[in-house]
């Protein structure tokens, strides 16, 4: 899920929640959990075609505590983003 504002024409910032399952795996073995995302940032258009994205995540993969319990990260990423159609 994703939710930003159009205030203003300049800078979009927006906020996002992404839920769903990780899975890691090695020596023959596997294990699933829960995986969450929390994050935001702003879009920056340059012109109608593209523009320039930052934004920083919170990673949480919630396994059994049988299996190393939880896995925190976060994550930054500056980069160009392009308009597709209309």
């Amino acid at each position: 899920i994703r939710i930003s504002s159009k205030k203003s024409p300049k800078v979009t910032p927006f906020g996002q929640v992404t839920i769903g399952g990780a899975t890691a795996s090695g020596f023959g073995d596997s294990i699933s959990a829960f995986a969450l995302t929390l994050g935001g940032g702003v879009n920056v258009p340059v012109n109608d075609k593209w523009g320039v994205r930052a934004q920083g995540d919170y990673r949480g993969i919630f396994f059994d505590e049988n299996d190393g319990d939880r896995v925190d990260g976060a994550r930054i990423v500056v980069g160009v983003y392009f308009a597709l159609g209309k």
